[in-house]
């Protein structure tokens, strides 16, 4: 899987594995207002968190058999950007 975001506010999964390496676009991912500057799959690859522009942080539940993202939380509360965003090594902390 592969996911792409852009000053757009988009962000899109793909399907990509040896079968398919041009890749297959599968979802968008939506909410956001503003440019997602960051995008990070947590250890397991269950979670995926994406940082905005917008002030905040959207959280996602990741199926990677289908390449489906379902949403799970919106983090607010900055009073600017975020530009980045990582889970710990261990995938308990954001």
């Amino acid at each position: 899987m592969l996911v792409s975001a852009s000053f757009d506010t988009r962000v899109r999964l793909w399907a990509i594995d040896k079968a398919n390496s041009t890749g297959e676009f599968k979802r968008e991912l939506t909410g956001h207002q503003g440019w997602v500057r960051s995008v990070v799959f947590s250890s397991d690859g269950t979670i995926l968190a994406l940082a905005s522009d917008d002030r905040t942080v959207r959280l996602w539940a990741i199926d990677k058999a289908n390449s489906t993202g379902e949403f799970k939380r919106e983090l607010t509360g900055h009073q600017g950007w975020v530009r980045s965003v990582a889970f710990s090594s261990d995938g308990t902390m954001l």
